[in-house]
Formats: C-alpha cells, sequence, structure tokens
C-alpha cells in the first residue's frame, strides 16, 4: 500500500514539473517572438574548453531556430567557416566519429551541434557588420570582456545608424568565461561601463544599463539614439531566465 502510494506521489510530481516546464518554455517562446536576432559570439571548444555556457547557448539558440527567427553565430576565420560547412558530423555520433580535416570546425560542432542551421559569420576578435531588421538582440557565447564586448560594440554602432533605439539583452549563463564574472551581479562596475560605451559610441548616442531588471547606469537620457543593455546575473536556480 505503501509502495503504490509512493509510486502515485511520485507520477503527480512527474506530471507537475512536466507542466511547469511547459508553462516556463511557452513563456520563453512567447519572450523570444519580441526579439529580432540571436548572435552566437565563437561557440567552440577551444575558447570555452570547460563547456561552461555550451548547455545555455543550445538552449537560448534551439528557440530561436525552432521559431526561424534570424540567428548569426561569429567564427574567426572564412576557412574556418567552410571547414564547418563540409565537415560530416551529427550531434549522436561520439567525438572520435567525427569526420573532418579541421579540428578547428569538430570544436565547433560538437559544442554547438545546429550551427549549420544558422548563418555564419566571419569575425576574428568578435568584429561585425551585422544588421538587424529590429531593434532587439540576444547575444551569447564569448568572453564577456574581449570577444563578445567588440561584438556588442560593433552591433551598437552599425545598428544605430539607421535607428533611434537598440535593446541588446545579455543572459550571463550563456557567456562563457566565468573567471570573470564569479561577482554574478557585481562583475561589470560602472566606472568600467561608463567608459566603454563613451569610447563605443557616437556623441549623440545615450545609454542605459539595466543589470537584474534594474537600472545600472544611465547616462546622456535625452539624447537622440539610445542603447539599452540589459545583464542578466547568473543566479542559481533561475535559468532559463524569464526574460532575454
Amino acid at each position: 500500500m505503501k509502495k503504490g502510494l509512493i509510486l502515485i506521489l511520485f507520477s503527480c510530481l512527474l506530471t507537475a514539473c512536466s507542466s511547469l516546464e511547459e508553462k516556463r518554455n511557452e513563456r520563453i517562446r512567447k519572450n523570444i517572438q519580441n526579439i529580432d536576432a540571436l548572435i552566437i559570439v565563437h561557440p567552440t571548444f577551444y575558447f570555452d574548453s570547460n563547456a561552461e555556457a555550451k548547455e545555455a547557448i543550445s538552449f537560448v539558440s534551439d528557440f530561436f531556430i525552432n521559431l526561424k527567427k534570424p540567428v548569426f553565430t561569429l567564427v574567426e576565420t572564412q576557412e574556418l567557416i567552410t571547414a564547418i560547412h563540409l565537415t560530416q558530423a551529427s550531434a549522436q555520433l561520439p567525438q572520435s566519429k567525427y569526420h573532418s580535416q579541421s579540428p578547428s570546425a569538430s570544436n565547433y560542432l560538437r559544442y554547438f551541434p545546429r550551427i549549420k542551421e544558422t548563418q555564419l559569420v566571419q569575425s576574428l576578435n568578435g568584429e561585425n557588420k551585422i544588421k538587424v531588421s529590429g531593434k532587439n538582440i540576444v547575444i551569447i557565447g564569448g568572453y564577456l570582456l574581449a570577444c563578445l564586448r567588440t561584438a556588442v560594440q560593433h552591433l551598437s554602432r552599425h545598428n544605430l545608424e539607421d535607428q533611434s533605439e537598440l535593446n541588446i539583452y545579455l543572459p550571463l549563463r550563456a557567456i562563457y568565461g566565468k573567471d570573470l564574472n564569479q561577482q554574478g551581479s557585481e562583475i561589470l562596475s560602472k566606472e568600467g561601463l561608463q567608459s566603454s560605451l563613451n569610447k563605443w559610441l557616437p556623441k549623440e548616442t545615450g545609454y542605459e544599463v539595466y543589470r537584474d531588471e534594474k537600472l545600472f547606469l544611465k547616462v546622456k537620457e535625452n539624447e537622440p539614439k539610445i542603447l539599452r543593455i540589459y545583464v542578466r546575473p547568473i543566479k542559481e536556480g533561475l535559468f532559463p531566465l524569464n526574460q532575454f
């Protein structure tokens, strides 16, 4: 009798968890409907040898790809992009069965198996000239203080040329190099951000930085162009996040 009750309770728990997961996924799908593009910066074991961000990058990118949203993946060289396209690989195959003349290409394919379903863009250090049809961009992958920062810089410049507003979302769980952000919400200083943004953007551009939905930095609030950056800090148990 007791065993049967335990089985019933376990079954109810699984049903409840499944229902919560579907509600969560539906909430994320609705959030992503309002996002115009996903940019993935260098998703590879070469840079993220411990696969710190692999699961989160796959989780986020799956939603965008399945919803047929624009997804751009930054890859270092054109030769590597060609090698990725030529490599025969499968997400189900073990590492030893990947067929490639390029170990670097295999690193990308093993780390991010759906990479061929995205638009590959040559970018050695995060630089790019991507223009998005819309004002909302999610950026994942890359080192926060290196190639990811360069990607944010270039996307901001190019996408504020023809529009007056740009919103960039950075879910930190999908960004590797955790040595750069072990302090969670304290990883970015106001002084460092302000200095960087002053160098990145034209003088007529204002900017706002939000961290965990709270305004962290606001400068030049009355300027005609505005860049908003939304940084979601690492918090255990809160990924997937409610909002990108």
